[in-house]
């Protein structure tokens, strides 16, 4: 509690970085055809697919081809199998590499 003056300033700067970079990443993932993206105020959007890959399947692709990782949520949301991932709102260029990822994954399923 003593360093909470200190880093106030920090705190809220780096909340309106936050919410910028959510909006623009969510904007950008809302492009991709085969995800609905399910917007939040968190620091993670969740997403459902809507084409035919699992969410299981598209966690491990990022993971072996890309290097990425997101949440595959099949475990926790049973819905009539549909399939849900959570992904991590980082910054811009980490958000852009995924967002990349997503569209090439997605462009070779049509």
């Amino acid at each position: 509690m003593q360093i909470e003056e200190k880093y106030k300033k920090d705190y809220a700067v780096s909340l309106v970085k936050i919410r910028e970079e959510r909006a623009r990443f969510i904007k950008e993932l809302e492009k991709i055809e085969g995800i609905r993206v399910i917007p939040s105020q968190a620091n993670y959007v969740m997403a459902e697919i809507t084409n035919k890959i699992s969410s299981k399947e598209l966690t491990k692709i990022l993971l072996l081809k890309y290097n990425l990782f997101i949440k595959d949520l099949s475990g926790k949301i049973k819905l009539d199998n549909r399939q849900f991932i959570r992904l991590a709102v980082r910054n811009s260029s980490d958000n852009d590499l995924l967002v990349k990822a997503l569209k090439e994954i997605f462009q070779e399923e049509v």
